[in-house]
């Protein structure tokens, strides 16, 4: 193009009238200097715009392992809750009696409160997104909504629940230093001794004080701790799926995906479910698909079903052989709900 540029204007200079043609040599000079810095500055934005754009494909990569390392640590969690509510379902429904403590296949119980936890999410892909300004936001903005949900939300509600449950299990270890076997309990735990002390027993089973804390330990973990462990697991695993199709990559791993159910499972599954006389659920379908209060459900890889009820909450159902429904209530059973014949 500056080639054919340069032609017309030695065509025009060359003209009798002088003036004329230095006017126009000047004209024509300028002319090709802001062409050619119009064309250096295209050239330079594409060049900006493809490191951008390289950029954001290598942080949303990035993005992409840091949720997979915050499922398999937030399952961590999880089974670290599950067996906790176990353990502390044990003691307040008297399952076990006190005098069997002392053996050696139920120390698990008494030990309870003799560790913590606790989930850090991985942020470093996320915070480099941010560094991008709005490029992320305009070329994938239900992603980047999502994962700013995940992490500046759901991630400070988990933490805050987290950090509830660690007070209420310091609390109980101070209570302990103020009883008067307290430093004999500590000499022995230090010398490796599995049997806890009948003194500690009492203690541990009987007491109202540590009665009512592991009470409120066992409500932290399953009404609040474990119930947002869970929505954050799915939250993730979402979002996870979301930056894997952003990529454009089509291998996702099986127990990262969600599927719709099959047109069996719609007919099997669809009507009312009823748990003893105390409660009722439902599910309808349309267009060959099964909804839960107007939420799609999906099947996890262990075939339960999973309804996300609003954004970063979800419900999870467990489908047994039989066509009953196991749902998760309080302490660490599953309430079986039967489907009501019309």
């Amino acid at each position: 193009m500056l080639f054919f540029l340069r032609k017309i204007r030695r065509k025009l200079i060359s003209t009798d009238n002088k003036i004329v043609s230095y006017l126009l040599y000047a004209i024509g000079e300028i002319f090709l200097v802001v062409v050619g810095i119009m064309i250096a500055v295209q050239l330079d934005n594409w060049n900006e715009q493809r490191k951008d754009n390289e950029k954001l494909e290598n942080y949303l990569k990035l993005v992409q392992l840091d949720l997979k390392k915050d499922i398999e640590n937030i399952r961590l969690l999880k089974d670290y809750y599950f067996e906790k509510d176990s353990l502390l379902d044990v003691i307040l429904f008297d399952s076990i009696p006190k005098d069997s403590l002392r053996k050696e296949r139920y120390q698990k119980v008494t030990r309870v409160f003799n560790s913590l936890t606790s989930f850090e999410p991985s942020r470093e892909g996320y915070e480099k997104l941010t560094l991008l300004g709005d490029l992320a936001s305009r070329k994938h903005p239900e992603v980047y909504d999502n994962l700013t949900f995940q992490y500046n939300n759901r991630a400070n509600i988990l933490n805050k629940s987290i950090q509830s449950t660690r007070q209420v299990f310091w609390d109980y270890r101070e209570n302990i230093k103020n009883k008067e076997w307290y430093a004999d309990y500590m000499m022995l735990s230090f010398r490796g001794s599995k049997v806890p002390p009948s003194y500690f027993i009492d203690y541990f089973y009987s007491d109202p004080q540590s009665r009512n804390n592991i009470s409120r330990y066992h409500y932290n973990i399953v009404k609040v701790a474990l119930r947002l462990t869970v929505d954050y697991e799915y939250l993730a695993m979402h979002n996870y799926r979301e930056v894997t199709a952003a990529l454009g990559q089509d291998t996702i791993p099986d127990e990262f995906v969600l599927r719709l159910p099959t047109s069996l499972e719609v007919e099997q599954l669809t009507g009312t479910f009823a748990f003893r006389d105390l409660d009722l659920i439902s599910f309808t379908q349309n267009d060959n698909k099964l909804y839960f209060e107007d939420a799609p459900v999906y099947f996890n890889h262990e075939n339960s079903m999973v309804v996300n009820i609003y954004p970063g909450a979800y419900r999870i159902f467990k489908v047994e052989e039989d066509g009953q429904i196991l749902v998760r209530s309080q302490g660490n059973h599953d309430d079986t709900y039967t489907k009501q014949i019309p």
